[in-house]
């Protein structure tokens, strides 16, 4: 695991086990003494506090807490109220939301696509109100919520179901870093009473929850420490994890690209929905040849990735890939072809941004299952 310091804050980015590269950035920065000897002690700098801190990796005795942010300028809430809520939603989304108005239900994350099967939001479901009437609030990309209201409702038609923007009363919080709990929380205050673990990444990304505007997170969390959404930012990048349209641009690709089977957002046994053929098609045929995948910026150039960069091969100029978001404390995300980026992650080829001429190297995360990149090798295991 690296440690990492964003604004005097702690978390890890797990990198696995060393491979050839990561042996080529041990090397790259021991002159920097930023890697001391067994991985012991680092020394990392933060972009956002722009000083360095020096940290103990193995037993270290440095704070674990939970890392606090609200993500209000980042995501809006809809909320979708009417007893039919649930089976609507079902035809309109990837994921089963079936039983998402049970009472305790858990947050559900889902796409919603196009006809075409373009991914055009994000969003995750969670209950507000059992009962009758049902409602369910919906967060989405605030960059996306017009269209987003403006889609459910041309689908609408005449359901017995209201569907409002109550981002003014809603805001979305996150509880993130190396010492959050793997378990949902208490939260009076919050949707659904609890911090509910994140849907994507249940146990390792965190915890995530609606909260009242104007209200703070109250004790359900021990030792939480306010932090920024750019830390937060950092952390999903680490983790491989896109968000929103700024990573994810609205009616460009599917969703598969971004990984959203693996992250829990399509299910491949539910009933049609919008975009369905494309997910099933793409799924089936059990060969995925590009990703969004996370890097690690060996070396600026003029300036840190900017999103929408393309990624080329150092030498030959090849493009294979293009940068999803602004780099944040030295890691991004890339949508990029798989065999490359692995031949990268080997040591086999070298990565730069083509504008700023900033160094790369992309890596696997721990969740990614072991066929992606390799379902053209022979003996590969097909998709399930």
């Amino acid at each position: 695991s690296f440690y990492r310091v964003i604004n005097s804050e702690w978390f890890s980015c797990p990198f696995g086990a060393l491979t050839r590269a990561g042996m080529q950035m041990q090397q790259h920065f021991r002159s920097t003494k930023c890697l001391g000897q067994a991985l012991g002690r680092w020394r990392c700098f933060s972009a956002a506090a722009g000083e360095a801190t020096s940290v103990q990796h193995e037993g270290s005795t440095g704070p674990q807490h939970h890392l606090i942010t609200s993500l209000s300028t980042t995501r809006a809430v809809i909320r979708i109220e009417g007893d039919q809520g649930p089976q609507f939603l079902q035809g309109m989304v990837s994921n089963d939301v079936h039983s998402i108005g049970d009472p305790g239900s858990s947050p559900v994350y889902t796409a919603m696509q196009n006809p075409k099967g373009k991914l055009l939001h994000d969003p995750i479901f969670y209950l507000e109100r059992g009962g009758s009437p049902l409602s369910i609030l919906m967060e989405v990309d605030v960059n996306g919520k017009q269209h987003a209201l403006q889609w459910l409702t041309r689908y609408k038609l005449r359901r017995p179901i209201s569907i409002a923007d109550v981002s003014e009363q809603f805001s979305v919080w996150v509880a993130f870093g190396p010492g959050t709990s793997s378990t949902p929380m208490p939260e009076p205050q919050a949707v659904g009473g609890a911090w509910h673990l994140d849907p994507r990444l249940p146990g390792l990304l965190g915890l995530r929850t609606l909260l009242p505007e104007g209200h703070q997170p109250g004790s359900g969390l021990q030792g939480a420490v306010p932090s920024t959404e750019a830390a937060y930012r950092a952390w999903r990048y680490m983790h491989g994890v896109p968000e929103g349209e700024a990573e994810m641009p609205a009616d460009k690709s599917e969703p598969l690209l971004f990984n959203l089977d693996a992250l829990r957002g399509v299910s491949f046994s539910k009933g049609c929905y919008i975009g369905q053929e494309k997910n099933s098609f793409t799924h089936y045929r059990g060969v995925i040849r590009r990703r969004c995948m996370p890097f690690k910026v060996l070396a600026e150039g003029t300036g840190a990735p900017k999103a929408n960069e393309d990624v080329v091969v150092e030498g030959s100029g090849e493009r294979v890939g293009t940068i999803r978001g602004d780099a944040v404390s030295g890691f991004g995300l890339v949508s990029i072809k798989l065999k490359p980026a692995l031949q990268a992650e080997a040591g086999e080829r070298a990565l730069m941004c083509k504008d700023s001429g900033a160094r790369i190297q992309t890596y696997r995360p721990q969740w990614w299952p072991p066929e992606w990149g390799r379902e053209e090798e022979e003996g590969a295991a097909p998709a399930s």
